[in-house]
């Protein structure tokens, strides 16, 4: 694992994590992650790409944002409902 002049790598992103409120560092990292899709899926979505695509490669766009909010939101339930390390 990386090592930093300060000491290990993971303790300052559980610092933060910590800091925020969160049980982990890597907790926020995954909500964030998981925000982004959602965004990145609704923007898809909001570009409507069956009005300028049309077609097969419309619906594929459109299907690959659903996919995209999907994950997303997928992820961030996964982050907040982790029981932790077993």
């Amino acid at each position: 694992m990386w090592r930093s002049e300060t000491g290990d790598f993971r303790q300052g992103t559980e610092k933060v994590g910590h800091m925020l409120g969160f049980s982990d560092g890597l907790e926020l990292l995954g909500l964030v992650t998981g925000a982004l899709l959602v965004l990145v899926g609704l923007g898809t979505i909001a570009g409507t790409p069956w009005a300028t695509l049309g077609g097969a490669v419309g619906g594929l766009k459109v299907v690959g944002g659903l996919l995209a909010i999907g994950v997303g939101v997928g992820l961030g339930w996964l982050t907040r409902t982790d029981a932790g390390p077993a």
